[in-house]
């Protein structure tokens, strides 16, 4: 099951910019429910009031806001004398986050199975038959080889269940990939050349100046 993620985050900037995070996350949910997609989780990181991120989890997958939201966005602020700072920066990021779930069998039409002899020390030991089995799963290429047992069954039911082991290994390391780049746009922001640009309406709430 594919669980959809967007992370909203200041990259660890200072507390105006982590205001505006929260801003920034407010506007995307608004969004999503107006393109009929359901927030199901919040997540924050920091102070709720000032988060340095915010994760958003949403019910289907966001491809049309992950094409026009996702970037550097961001927020003009109010003129404060010469030497204030005239722009805050938030980043939006987007992942599709698969849970581990660990498939109890293989479909054999993902399977490619061939035979061959099994080695011996020769003489009256040599297994003249092809009991040995090679297997393939085709959609990621794993492949073993086994000829421990002298019956072709059994060896072919061991490869199996090899195949299924490093199948479920395949995954974990996946799913830690993706975990571990999801950590890390907690903490990544990239300044410049933003997506969208906001100032503060009389209410507090943005305002969108500018889009593509």
């Amino acid at each position: 099951m594919t669980q959809h993620e967007l992370v909203v985050t200041s990259g660890r900037g200072p507390v105006e910019a982590r205001r505006f995070v929260v801003l920034l996350a407010d506007r995307l949910v608004a969004v999503c429910a107006e393109r009929g997609l359901a927030v199901v989780s919040t997540a924050t990181q920091g102070p709720s009031a000032t988060p340095f991120s915010v994760a958003l989890r949403v019910s289907e997958s966001p491809a049309e806001l992950v094409r026009t939201e996702v970037g550097t966005h961001a927020l003009v602020s109010a003129d404060r004398g010469r030497r204030s700072r005239k722009r805050w920066y938030a980043g939006v990021y987007a992942f599709d986050r698969d849970e581990l779930t660990l498939a109890p069998s293989i479909d054999p039409q993902d399977l490619e199975i061939s035979f061959c002899r099994s080695g011996g020390p020769g003489g009256q030991h040599v297994n003249k038959a092809a009991t040995a089995v090679i297997a393939r799963h085709r959609p990621t290429n794993i492949r073993v080889r086994v000829d421990a047992q002298r019956s072709q069954r059994d060896n072919r039911r061991a490869a199996e269940r090899r195949i299924l082991e490093k199948l479920h290994a395949h995954q974990a390391d996946i799913a830690a990939e993706q975990r571990g780049a999801a950590r890390l746009a907690h903490h990544h922001l990239c300044r410049g050349n933003p997506v969208r640009v906001y100032r503060l309406d009389f209410r507090n709430r943005l305002e969108l100046l500018d889009a593509p």
